[in-house]
């Protein structure tokens, strides 16, 4: 019989205090370290080829990605199929971008070249991070120095979507 009371004591005792810490959570003001904040950016990065042979793009934005990958349609009447590969950004790789763009050395950049009105390939790359926007234009040859690993992220999550052959591996 004591040993009853003495649970029930007890019980009671937890019980009481899990409401309490119910309430003071529910009252308390949030804690900002636990807050997620989603960074703002958005990038672009395409593939085009000449002659129609190739034109695949990258869009990532704070929700989702989307590469879009165009195939050459066959026979007498040629219809272009679009593949359109869809799904969330995972935080750490929205972090990851966010972070280790440096917008104002992005905006130095004045890459303007490319090979397509000679057969060859574009690479176009649009970054928006918060309010700064640009973009730049350069061809499979080109090699932009201090940018490798940025391209290198890009080229993984162009794989990890689905696409064959990102612009950075052509």
């Amino acid at each position: 019989m004591k040993n009853a009371i003495r649970l029930s004591f007890f019980f009671l005792l937890l019980f009481l205090l899990q409401n309490c810490r119910k309430e003071e959570s529910q009252t308390g003001t949030p804690d900002l370290n636990d807050t997620v904040i989603i960074p703002s950016i958005e990038i672009e990065y395409a593939l085009t080829c000449g002659w129609n042979t190739r034109a695949d793009t990258l869009r990532i934005s704070r929700d989702s990605i989307h590469l879009y990958q165009r195939i050459q349609g066959w026979g007498e009447a040629p219809h272009d199929t679009l593949i359109d590969t869809a799904f969330y950004v995972p935080l750490a790789w929205l972090d990851s971008l966010y972070y280790n763009l440096d917008m104002s050395a992005f905006q130095q950049l004045n890459y303007q070249s490319g090979n397509l009105p000679s057969d060859g390939c574009n690479i176009d790359l649009y970054l928006k991070k918060d309010n700064s926007d640009h973009a730049i234009q350069f061809s499979l040859l080109d090699s932009i120095p201090g940018w490798e690993s940025y391209i290198q992220r890009l080229d993984s999550i162009w794989i990890a979507a689905g696409g064959v052959l990102p612009p950075g591996q052509n």
